[in-house]
């Protein structure tokens, strides 16, 4: 809402409430062991090798937001814009599981002949009984099941002072209240549970000087700011998670807490004409009490979370966007444009939770060493308006090594994506989407070994939008 005769008053607002549900009903988990003397594959016994699950999660969530701008003039013909605003979110989740798994009951189930065969030949409707084959129990573990419910409260005010012509200084600060409460309980026995309530009450400020260069069409920007990172719902429960595309199993850890970082910014940019530019940018991202995975050791092999006592990002980062009519006058109507950022990360792992790990000093889990993106695109500004962009990240950790094994690593992936806009009337827009044109085996390795592989498919959306 625009009140322009009250020092160019706006005021936006929103209201979001959305649902998301995942049912995963009979997902079935069965396994062969392999025998070293014989080299043969026999199917697991134990309880956790053959199981049926049924799961039922469900996400809602609800985002209310108000705020308001003003501009005032000020001397030396400049201006002074303030914006201040507040917010309210609210989540919850249940998530329900039932287990039943297949037990051995005797010399049926135990032939060593018979666990050689095909699943359907091992568990069928004549082996599932009490006289030597399986028997159908309930497995559902104490920690299977688990609510969950998340509050922010938060607030914002913003002041963007021209001091000069050449000077500009952006300050502001934003004060959030967060309080998350997940509760993992026996499904049969509400009464035993494990709770992790999460809080936190804190002030984030924000600080950005510009100097601006006219006549060069260049511009210095320097900045700092304190974000937060708050632990999922499922990093929290210790109910267990099997990972869709690995199969790996993952458990929270109701004893984490939050993360903070500090952003330091550095950047120069030169804006060669009204839509083109390249700039240079260093940057510095300090954290306190990182969430890193690691593996814990066991026959499970599973997966869980825990804080690390600090870590560091440091990085570069150019950019580029460029028309291609200086090219040939007939590629008016095409741009190009390019940034990549090299990156050098560093974790320490807190004494009491390194005793496993291969390395509690390493680089951050999940971050690359380098990311680029390259971009070439058309532009009639009037009807037609799409691009081909070339997206790679560089290898990362996936996973923590522990005992001395070392990291999981993903390797550098390289994707494809396309986008197109056909603008059919001054109201009607269509829109079409294609991603992972090129469909590359997407690869995990540990010691120059595959830990698994898989192959991602391509996503394809098409889309009318219609504006008033």
């Amino acid at each position: 809402h625009d009140f322009y005769e009250f020092h160019g008053l706006v005021i936006d607002w929103h209201v979001n409430e959305s649902r998301a549900k995942r049912e995963a009903p009979d997902m079935r988990q069965y396994r062969y062991d392999l025998e070293e003397q014989s080299g043969d594959y026999l199917f697991c016994l134990r309880a956790v090798c053959n199981q049926r699950v049924w799961s039922d999660l469900e996400d809602n969530n609800e985002d209310l937001g108000i705020s308001a701008m003003l501009e005032f003039e000020t001397p030396f013909d400049t201006y002074t814009k303030v914006v201040s605003g507040v917010s309210r979110i609210r989540k919850d989740r249940s998530n329900d599981m039932r287990r039943f798994t297949f037990l051995s009951t005797g010399d049926q189930a135990n032939d060593r002949a018979s666990r050689l065969r095909p699943l359907e030949e091992i568990i069928n409707a004549d082996t599932i009984n009490g006289t030597g084959g399986f028997q159908i129990k309930e497995s559902t573990q104490t920690t299977d099941n688990y609510s969950a419910t998340q509050a922010i409260d938060a607030w914002y005010t913003e002041v963007d002072v021209e001091l000069t012509q050449s000077y500009r200084l952006m300050a502001g600060v934003r004060g959030e209240e967060s309080v998350q409460n997940v509760t993992t309980f026996d499904l049969f026995n509400p009464n035993i549970s494990v709770e992790a309530d999460l809080a936190s009450d804190k002030l984030f400020p924000t600080a950005t000087g510009t100097w601006i260069l006219d006549e060069q069409n260049m511009q210095v920007r320097i900045g700092y700011s304190q974000t937060t990172s708050r632990p999922d719902f499922r990093e929290l429960s210790p109910s267990v998670f099997i990972h869709p595309v690995t199969g790996l199993e993952i458990v929270g850890n109701p004893e984490l807490s939050v993360a903070f970082v500090d952003n330091y910014d550095l950047r120069w940019e030169w804006y060669f004409s009204g839509r083109e530019s390249v700039s240079i940018g260093l940057f510095l991202k300090e954290f306190t009490n990182p969430i890193e995975a690691i593996i814990v050791p066991g026959i499970d092999n599973r997966r869980t979370f825990v804080n690390a006592d600090a870590g560091e990002i440091r990085g570069i980062e150019f950019d580029g966007y460029r028309w291609l009519d200086a090219i040939s006058p007939k590629l008016e109507n095409w741009f190009a444009s390019a940034n990549l950022t090299l990156l050098d990360s560093e974790v320490i792992i807190k004494p009491e939770n390194a005793g496993i790990l291969t390395e509690p000093t390493r680089q951050m889990q999940g971050q690359a060493d380098f990311i680029t993106n390259l971009q070439i695109g058309y532009d009639d500004s009037f009807k037609h308006m799409g691009s081909l962009v070339l997206h790679m990240t560089g290898d990362r950790i996936r996973e923590a090594g522990v005992l001395g094994a070392p990291n999981v690593i993903e390797r550098a992936y390289p994707e494809i994506d396309l986008n197109y806009v056909l603008t059919v009337n001054e109201h009607l827009d269509l829109n079409l989407k294609a991603r992972n044109l090129l469909q590359r085996e997407r690869r995990s390795t540990q010691g120059g070994y595959d830990v698994n592989s898989w192959i991602e498919g391509r996503d394809y959306s098409l889309s009318l939008t219609y504006t008033f």
